[in-house]
């Protein structure tokens, strides 16, 4: 075979050009890479759907905070406005259930009040997002 600059070589018909020079091929070695290419789009989905429920865990929680949040804020404005506990807590509940979230507990303690709400995520294998919130004047001591 003669090498001329500017031109393709071209290969004799003898040689394939499909395995690497000194390697033999064998028929045992055919479709050994669609088994690759099924275990990579495997590993691929395995993650992609780990990530999918580590979001949903994550958004679940970030709802339950804010449920919880705000549902303390406004228990803590009913407590000012001079309403007893049991209406603080109502008020809370309406809130924490307008976001989407269950009023686990509410407590009222002097001018505060202590909100615990809870979230279930989108995946029902994970358990339901918790988040405590407190509002109301600072603590003495």
């Amino acid at each position: 075979m003669a090498f001329h600059p500017g031109r393709a070589a071209r290969w004799p018909s003898s040689v394939r050009r499909s395995t690497a020079p000194g390697v033999q091929r064998t028929g045992r070695d055919r479709g050994s890479a669609t088994v690759l290419a099924m275990g990579v789009i495997g590993v691929l989905v395995s993650l992609g759907v780990a990530a999918l429920v580590l979001g949903s865990a994550v958004v679940a929680s970030h709802r339950a905070r804010s449920a919880a949040d705000l549902g303390a804020l406004a228990g803590a404005s009913a407590v000012l406005r001079g309403a007893p506990a049991g209406e603080a807590c109502a008020v809370a509940g309406v809130i924490v259930r307008a976001n989407a979230a269950r009023l686990a507990e509410c407590a009222v303690s002097g001018g505060a009040i202590q909100v615990e709400a809870a979230v279930p995520p989108s995946v029902a294998a994970l358990p339901e997002a918790v988040a405590r919130a407190r509002a109301g004047p600072p603590p003495a001591g």
